[in-house]
């Protein structure tokens, strides 16, 4: 058997061979410069993007998708919000451009006004369905001003306006909608003025924080009249997400602050820029940025703002055992003050007496020589003290500091602060950047801010609410998300101001608020980040409310919590988990919302009430209805409220059936005793009595167990069939079978391109389905509910984005296609059943906005209705060229629409809105006027031209008149018309009523074309692999063994057994035999150039081995026309083959018209045998037979190859240049003139005419010496061969002649079509190589960037003139071996490669050459670089390591990973492990030795500005021990070492502290830089070896906590010069105190030290040896025991230090402590 033969060269002594042509290919044959016209392509290559993207957006294994997936429900309240990303995202930008609903919104209102509206012929009435009992998420609250009641409420919905009613203590409050176009915009803040209560602000933009894609929002609106009419503060509209707004009195003005959020999502910023807190002094019209930047120099965003109030605040004043004031029972209390609240200083307990309190401005009062002070005292009740209470109103010119004393006796009193009484509060969350989370900040003048000190970092933070006391604006609580558990971590507490706060922390003993399974605020599993409220009982700073999942509340100011509601449970009053705001009407009444709504409570939250009776928010994704005629039995899903059913005329309360989220919901339109929801994926619930019963039905999860599909998963099903679809992924749909059943689940492998997103089953044949996909694909399956279904996709090339929704007109080939992104073509129609050609865009004057769902009226197909972000709009034709389209909201909002449903029986609909319910209407409510409209099923083909017309005339005609433009008439109503001949036909169709009439006319509509010609044909009968020897021969096919195995395509003779196709002798084939194993084969064609236009039909034979094996292969295409196989993304047909004789495949090119494509045969049949390939073609409709013929494509200029006989090769001759171009194979083209001339843009006639290029087809002879010898069954035989490119040599020349050509195309009437022009240099000169330098090149090897490489050339020339440089960066230094990045084409000047993604740490080679206008290349020069952007450890990037860098790292440890590391610093190469280890510290620590190697400049103590800090620092004898402050994190020593005479080490035992210590000689001192891993470890030990000093030690530090620079200064340390005992700490003590003193430096080095301890009557209880000590500062702990080790009792004791010094009582010191047991 003969398979793999070579086949013989043609005649070897042709010197010439100018007919094998092809593409430009340089004489760098590794890089072939290929230019192509893209244009014709681009809708196809954005969908294959668009494709890409969402199938890496979808497994991305990050938590901002694929992870969170597994997350509760809890847990991910941003999860849809992902899915609309995908669904609106507009794909030019990358982002959701919301602001371009205003836009929309001023269309609508246009159109309203518009003549065209007045004279609409259809519209859509609605009715409300409500459920009227169930909100939705609602984050705004406000409490009208206005009201002294308080009973008048504001809410806003996130999706569904802002709303109010004027009694929110009803039962059933009337709620009013003002305005529910801010439903699109998320409104969740919303504040009053205080000095005018008829001026309002909202603020939208929903900030949903960790995983979220967020809803963006267009800033602020602003009322004047109390919400009657709202303005958009333009200022505003970046303020993309508004967190919170509170309006400040300030001395009579009003100012508004704003806190604003940013985001960041796949690789968009969206509002980051305007991120901060934002300040307005002129009621909104301009802004400034009144927040600092964090440490990281990034705007703080601020979440959450509070105002300190005037308060009422009552202190019980007694007398002390030392005869001192205690308030509230501490001794001597300072107290914190606010301006313009009251205090009540009550001293009825008779044990004062007479002391009446006083105040005053200096200390002790009137006793120290002060002046009492009295503004805003009153003083009532007896002398005696009985009835003795004293207010203070303090007033607003009170100084910061005033005093309370006893008005008889001197010392008994304290110092008061008195603060401003309307302080601001913010708390922040972490920012875009990563920055910023979990701090409090105050400002008393909106200017200047102070960042609040909680005692120390208490871990990482990231959301902070809080709240102040509305009878204590003193006391302020807040909230502290933890960023690793997404919980509230800690709570907080001040009650003076923020000075002092006390902290509360999960997980430890501390007091907090847990649910029986201990979780935080009900959450199992971390929410925080969007759900918390917060609320202060406006009596009782004592009472708290706070929110997370479920409400908890205190009455002891946070020493023990309670839980106040859950969700189903009876222990605790019901109410919707995911709470937001909490609002106060006194102490009892109470407002909470929440992802249920708006909820009510009058006994303090024992009994909780929805309020969401006419407060119609819900959301719904999903509506079906019940299939008989005048029922009104709706069946819808909701975000965050499961699946309802509503039954019955008007606003309803609906029936809850399901919990959790509600997905797609159906109704079976043949027995509806058959319904189905789901909640989230492919989790199915049915019904199969009506709706009555529900049971989870099907959950399918892929083989690692998680979930399938989207989040809200697209679905139908059919009901004749009894099946179930839904989306599973790109390559898969999920189908239940037989559903009246248990689960029976097949899964369909569809190769989609992208996830399903919409399905339709059709009303009109059994078993069809059509899919869109999230891409902008559409299939049509057949026999979908059976094993042997079939999928056809039948897209239109421009349409992309994600298909939402697909209705059937009235037929099969009647699609309906609504696109739910920005920025794309959204409603697209067929009408003959689709295909690349087939689509028509009908989004006409529809405003850009997402299109979520569309319909047809189906007593009229002409007429569509669309559910849009605006409520539902409708067009009265669609048939026309630019349909136009009005709003449809009668009895419906402005509000955005996700669902449509309609109903055959009577055409009734219903809309699921996302925000305002379910609503009904009766359908289409008035007849159309008498219009004439049509649509053929194609407007192009060969003649003859079988074309369908369909009539969509309206107004009921009884007679139609058609005008086919070819002499032809129909009186028929849809005519079917055959084009017998070639041309462009108008057509015109006149429709009458017996009375009026009307006429259209569609010019140009109907192209018939003459002829299928042949552009390109294979037959594998000469040299189908391409030539061995170096000619040109891209005509060829090329293979790729992907798998490397033992077989691979080859060429096959007919003698091998099977015999060719069609007659001819060879073809192509793999055969393995069965015995080699799997296939993973590719066959790639050469370039096919398709023709404009017109339909292009490729065809081919196939034939498997003899009908018992099935072989499986795909049928792909490359878009782009690359050929790796990575290009070919486009599957034309998946085959399972078993066909033992010739069969002929054929399929539609038709969608890639105009561009260059290419086809491949992937075999992938496991245990392949045999599979046979023959005879492709290529063939395109004749466009036309009359005029000028196409003018030539693909013009190229090229040297000619020369034979050499001696080297059996092909070489590029010196005076000769081929011309080269792609012929478009109509039947009707005579000749080819090739033009030249010297001259740039030359004319084309007889004068420049250079000759007649040769056509397409080669004949092709085959034959050998010795017939005996050949396979053939004759010794000669010839084939034709079309090889779709031509050409023409120009010899002869001379070197340095540039030469311009064009080709013109001659038909046999003479008609001539001229192409563009192409020139050649002849130059067979390469260019001389030169030399380059790249730029900016650190330490001659070290580049610090990883996108941009500048170089500088010098010595490059050329004899003619160099055309352009190429230059390629690679991983080896071999030649031009560029597998990184190349430029084939860098200009002279601007030597510059830009928006490279190298990796870091990392060898390339920059390899430059360069190119003449011949093409001719000079030797590539090569130098090597490494990137090297930033040192390890370098966090700052200011190209050193350290102390502000060891602060860093240890603030984000453990996140940290830099090592391991090796080579030479400062350019260590990372190879990361994920952790933080030592590793790590080593690649920190040899960065920072290598800093401080480079030495330093040391700054003058009067250039250094001081920020002195207190803190301990001891020298005692050889040691100097320092005692860090608490929220220090890491800092810098450096003592001054004169003359070098000491040696310094550290006690390096600490596993908590990074410790790097460096002795610099040259500049006499010692340095040490610490971080802290834990705040648990405070000493830091540093020894001097040797003798103890003598003289004082000067020590500067810095010192850093997380945010920064905490202080830096000087310090003197030296030993004690005197002995001396100190008091005793703490004192009082409880079971243990330490004892403190100094041994001074004296003539011996030690002396014995003891401590003893005396009673108060002289007894020695206790004798403490210390043994000897040296000079330095000691301490001894007494445990308050006595010598026998029993406890001493409670009392007063002295204690007294006992030294000798050569054997003499030097020194004794005695003084006094208490023991309090």
């Amino acid at each position: 058997m003969v398979h793999k033969m070579g086949i013989y060269m043609l005649i070897k002594n042709i010197k010439r061979i100018n007919y094998i042509i092809g593409f430009t290919i340089s004489l760098l044959v590794l890089y072939q410069p290929i230019e192509q016209d893209i244009r014709n392509f681009l809708n196809e290559k954005k969908r294959i993007e668009h494709e890409q993207f969402i199938n890496s957006f979808l497994q991305r294994d990050t938590l901002s998708f694929k992870e969170s997936k597994k997350l509760a429900k809890e847990i991910r309240p941003d999860l849809k919000g992902t899915h609309d990303f995908l669904m609106t995202y507009d794909p030019n930008t990358g982002t959701i451009p919301t602001e371009r609903i205003l836009d929309a919104l001023n269309i609508a209102e246009q159109k309203r006004t518009s003549w065209a509206y007045a004279n609409r012929m259809t519209e859509v009435n609605w009715s409300e369905r409500g459920p009227n009992t169930v909100g939705g998420r609602t984050r705004a609250l406000l409490i009208d001003p206005n009201d002294s009641t308080k009973k008048k409420l504001w809410a806003a919905g996130v999706s569904g306006g802002l709303w109010y009613t004027t009694d929110i203590t009803l039962a059933t409050p009337t709620w009013t909608l003002v305005d529910g176009t801010w439903g699109n915009l998320a409104v969740c803040s919303i504040a009053s003025d205080p000095n005018d209560a008829n001026i309002m602000y909202v603020g939208t933009g929903e900030r949903m924080g960790i995983f979220s894609t967020a809803s963006r929002g267009l800033g602020m609106w602003k009322t004047t009249d109390s919400g009657s009419t709202w303005t958009h503060l333009t200022s505003t509209e970046g303020f993309n997400y508004v967190t919170d707004i509170i309006v400040r009195d300030e001395s009579g003005s009003s100012v508004v602050y704003a806190g604003v959020g940013g985001h960041y999502y796949e690789g968009q910023w969206h509002g980051s820029a305007n991120t901060g807190l934002w300040r307005s002094t002129d009621g909104g019209s301009t802004w400034t940025q009144v927040m600092d930047m964090t440490s990281g120099s990034t705007p703080y965003e601020i979440m959450d703002l509070d105002l300190g109030s005037h308060g009422n605040v009552d202190f019980t004043v007694t007398i002390d055992g030392s005869s001192k004031y205690a308030i509230n029972g501490s001794s001597q209390a300072t107290l914190t003050v606010s301006k313009g609240s009251t205090y009540t200083f009550n001293q009825t307990d008779t044990s004062n007496g007479t002391h009446s309190i006083g105040f005053s401005t200096t200390s002790d009062g009137t006793h120290g020589g002060g002046t009492a002070y009295t503004s805003g005292v009153t003083t009532n009740g007896g002398s005696s003290g009985s009835d003795l209470i004293t207010t203070l109103v303090v007033p607003q010119d009170a100084s910061s500091t005033l005093y309370y004393y006893c008005t008889t006796h001197s010392g008994m009193g304290g110092p008061i602060n008195v603060n401003p009484g309307n302080r601001i509060w913010a708390g922040s969350r972490t920012n875009v950047y990563g920055d910023g989370g979990g701090d409090i900040f105050y400002s008393d003048d909106g200017v200047t801010w102070t960042k609040v000190s909680l005692g120390g970092f208490i871990g990482t933070m990231n959301r902070t609410i809080l709240s102040v006391a509305p009878s204590d604006p003193n006391t302020v609580y807040s909230m502290i998300v933890d960023s690793n558990s997404r919980k509230v971590g800690w709570i907080t507490k001040t009650t003076d101001g923020g000075a002092n706060w006390t902290v509360y922390t999960a997980g430890t003993t501390d007091p907090f608020p847990v649910d029986a399974n201990g979780n935080v605020l009900g959450d199992a599993n971390g929410q925080a980040g969007y759900d918390l409220s917060f609320g202060i009982d406006p009596n009782n700073p004592n009472t708290v409310f706070a929110g997370e999942l479920d409400i908890f509340k205190t009455t002891d100011s946070g020493a023990s919590w309670t839980q106040v509601t859950n969700s189903g449970g009876s222990q605790f009053a019901n109410m919707h988990v995911d709470q937001h705001n909490i609002k106060f009407i006194d102490s009892n009444a109470i407002i909470f919302s929440n992802d249920g709504g708006v909820y009510y409570t009058t006994d303090a939250g024992a009994t909780v009430n929805e309020r969401n009776t006419g407060y119609n928010v819900s959301q719904f994704y999903s509506v079906a209805l019940h299939p008989d005629a005048g029922s009104e039995y709706v069946l819808g899903g909701t975000q965050d409220n499961g699946t309802w059913t509503i039954s019955g005329t008007g606003i309803q309360s609906g029936s809850h059936k399901v919990g959790g989220d509600g997905a797609f919901t159906h109704i079976d339109q043949v027995d509806p005793n058959y319904q189905f929801t789901a909640t989230t994926y492919n989790n199915i619930y049915r019904s199969t009595n009506g709706g009555t019963n529900w049971s989870l039905y099907a959950n399918h999860e892929d083989g690692a167990g998680d979930d399938t599909g989207f989040f809200i998963n697209p679905s139908t099903i059919d009901g004749p069939n009894k099946a179930f679809y839904s989306a599973v992924d790109a390559s898969t749909i999920l189908r239940l079978n037989s559903y009246t059943t248990l689960a029976d689940k097949t899964l369909m492998n569809v190769s989609l391109g992208s996830t399903a997103s919409a399905f339709k089953v059709s009303p009109h044949t059994n078993g069809v389905l059509f899919v869109g996909t999230s891409a902008g694909r559409v299939f049509k399956i057949t026999d979908a509910h059976t094993s042997t279904y079939t999928a056809t996709e039948i897209s239109g090339s421009g349409m992309s984005g994600y298909v939402s929704s697909i209705d059937i007109g009235e037929n099969d080939n009647q699609i309906l296609i609504a696109i739910s992104n920005y920025g794309v073509s959204s409603v697209w129609e067929t009408v003959g059943g689709g295909g690349a050609n087939g689509w028509i865009d009908i989004e006409g004057d529809l405003p850009d906005m997402p299109i979520r769902w569309g319909l047809y009226n189906k007593s009229n197909f002409n007429q569509v209705i669309v559910a849009t972000e605006l409520g539902t709009w409708v067009s009265d034709d669609v048939s026309t060229s630019s349909p136009t389209w009005n709003p449809s909201n009668d009895g419906l909002a402005n509000v955005r629409t996700d669902m449509l449903v309609g109903r055959t029986a009577d055409g009734a609909m219903a809309a699921g809105t996302h925000g305002r319910g379910m609503f009904y209407s009766t359908g289409f409510t008035s007849t159309a006027p008498l219009n004439a409209a049509f649509t053929p099923d194609k407007t192009s083909g060969i003649f003859p031209l079988t074309v369908q017309f369909t009539d969509r005339s309206t107004g009921s005609p009884t007679s139609w008149s058609w005008d086919f433009g070819d002499s032809s008439t129909s009186s028929d109503q849809s005519p079917s018309h055959i084009y017998t001949a070639a041309g462009q036909y108008d057509v015109a169709l006149t429709i009458s009523d017996g009375t009026n009439s009307d006429t259209t006319t569609k010019n140009n509509i109907i192209w018939a074309t003459a002829q299928q010609d042949t552009l390109w044909e294979e037959g594998f009968e000469t040299n189908p692999y391409g030539w061995a020897d170096g000619r040109r021969d891209v005509h060829a096919f090329s293979t790729v063994n992907a798998n490397n195995d033992a077989e691979e395509w080859s060429w096959w003779y007919y003698t091998a057994g099977y015999g060719a196709a069609d007659g001819s002798h060879w073809m192509a084939g793999l055969g393995m035999g069965g015995t080699l194993g799997d296939a993973d084969d590719w066959l790639i064609s050469p370039e096919l150039w398709l023709r404009a236009g017109t339909d292009n039909i490729l065809s081919f034979y196939t034939r498997m081995h003899d009908g018992s094996v099935t072989e499986i292969y795909d049928v792909l295409l490359s878009p782009t026309g690359g050929t790796d196989i990575t290009d070919f993304t486009v599957t034309l047909a998946n085959v399972e083959d078993t066909a033992g004789a010739w069969t002929q495949q054929t399929y539609n090119l038709s969608q890639w018209a105009g561009s260059n494509v290419r086809v491949a045969i992937h075999m992938k049949t496991t245990n392949q045998f045999y599979a046979f390939f023959d005879n492709f073609t290529l063939t395109a409709g004749e466009l036309s037979t009359d005029g000028a013929p196409l003018a030539p494509s693909g013009l190229s200029a090229e040297p000619e190859l020369v034979y050499d006989a001696g080297t059996d090769s092909w070489n590029a001759s010196d005076d000769g240049v081929a011309v080269f171009w792609n012929r478009n194979g109509e039947s009707d083209l005579a000749s080819y003139n090739v033009y030249n001339s010297q001259t740039d843009d030359f004319t084309a006639d007889n004068s420049t005419l250079l000759g007649q290029g040769t056509m397409g087809n080669i004949n092709s002879e085959h034959f050998y010496a010795s017939p005996s010898t050949s396979p053939w069954p004759d010794t000669t035989f010839v084939f034709i061969q079309t090889f779709g490119v031509d050409s023409l040599l120009h010899d002869n020349l001379s070197q340095g002649e540039k030469w311009y050509y064009k080709v013109g195309a001659v038909d046999n009437d003479g008609n001539e079509t001229i192409s563009s022009q192409v020139s050649y240099v002849l130059d067979s000169t390469s260019p001389t190589a030169g030399t380059f330098t790249i730029n900016d090149l650190h330490d001659s090897e070290y580049l610090r960037s990883t996108s941009d490489v500048v170089i500088t050339v010098d010595g490059w020339s050329d004899n003619v003139g160099i055309a352009y440089y190429y230059m390629g960066i690679g991983t080896s230094d071999q030649d031009l071996e560029a597998d990184v990045v190349f430029y084939q084409n860098v200009g002279l000047t601007n030597l510059t490669l830009t928006g490279l993604t190298l990796d870091d740490y990392t060898k390339y080679y920059l390899k430059v050459a360069v190119f003449d206008e011949s093409g001719n290349n000079s030797d590539a020069v090569i130098n090597g670089f490494t990137t090297y952007t930033a040192m390890l450890g370098d966090y700052d990037s200011d190209w050193d390591v350290d102390v502000e860098d060891l602060n860093s790292l240890v603030n984000a440890w453990p996140s940290v990973d830099i090592g391991p590391a090796t080579g030479t610093a400062p350019y260590l190469v990372p190879t990361l492990d994920g952790n933080a280890d030592i590793y790590d510290i080593s690649a920190f620590t040899r960065n920072w030795q290598w800093t401080k190697a480079q030495g330093r400049t040391i700054e003058s103590e009067e250039d250094i500005e001081l920020n002195p800090i207190d803190f301990p620092v001891e020298l005692s004898g050889n040691q100097i021990k320092i005692t860090l402050p608490d929220n220090i994190t890491a800092g810098r020593f450096e003592i001054a070492n004169n003359e070098n005479v000491y040696q310094f080490t550290l006690n390096n035992t600490n596993e908590n502290m990074i410790l790097l210590q460096n002795e610099d000689a040259t500049n006499q001192l010692y340095e040490v830089e610490f971080g802290r891993l834990s705040k648990d470890q405070k000493e830091l030990y540093i020894y001097i070896e040797g003798n103890t000093p003598v003289s004082t030690l000067q020590m500067n530090y810095q010192l850093f906590s997380k945010d920064g620079m905490a202080g830096n200064g000087m310090m003197q340390l030296g030993n004690p010069d005197a002995f001396k005992l100190y008091q005793n700490y703490p004192n009082p003590f409880n079971s243990q105190t330490t004892i403190k003193y100094d041994i001074p430096s004296l003539m011996v080095n030690i002396v014995p030290v003891e401590i003893y301890i005396y009673n108060t009557v002289g007894k020695l209880v206790r004798k403490i040896d210390e043994g000897d000590k040296a000079v330095g500062i000691h301490t001894v702990m007494w445990d308050g025991k006595n010598d026998g080790g029993g406890d001493v009792s409670s009392g007063v004791y002295f204690y007294q230090l006992r030294t000798k010094v050569d054997g003499q009582s030097n020194y004794n010191k005695t003084m006094k402590m208490v023991l309090v047991r």
